[in-house]
């Protein structure tokens, strides 16, 4: 599913002409639906499924994935490493870190 979530949002992206209007109306966007991304992470996290959601949503879910993981694996790759469980830094990357670091990222893409 995340393949085609990439492949979609890929598709997206190069279907509108301006980026920086692209990423400014996403932002708008995610700050409207942003509880549903975050409950479709925590039910990942939880049960290790993704829960049903349309094509939009799905398209979130899959940014909040790949800032998560872009973000792990830089925090790896220095030396640092989480020595909480599972869940909690799973919870951290896809969310807390989405509010502090990811989404300050993706709002300086726009500048």
């Amino acid at each position: 599913m995340l393949a085609q979530a990439e492949w979609a949002a890929k598709a997206q992206i190069a279907s509108v002409g301006n980026r920086a209007e692209y990423r400014a109306s996403r932002i708008a966007r995610e700050l409207v639906i942003r509880d549903a991304i975050s409950q479709s992470c925590m039910e990942w996290i939880d049960t290790g499924s993704l829960p049903l959601m349309d094509r939009e949503t799905a398209l979130f879910v899959y940014e909040r994935f790949s800032y998560g993981h872009l973000l792990g694996e830089m925090m790896l790759n220095t030396g640092i490493e989480s020595t909480s469980n599972e869940r909690y830094t799973l919870a951290w990357l896809l969310l807390d870190s989405w509010l502090f670091v990811s989404f300050a990222l993706w709002q300086y893409d726009l500048s």
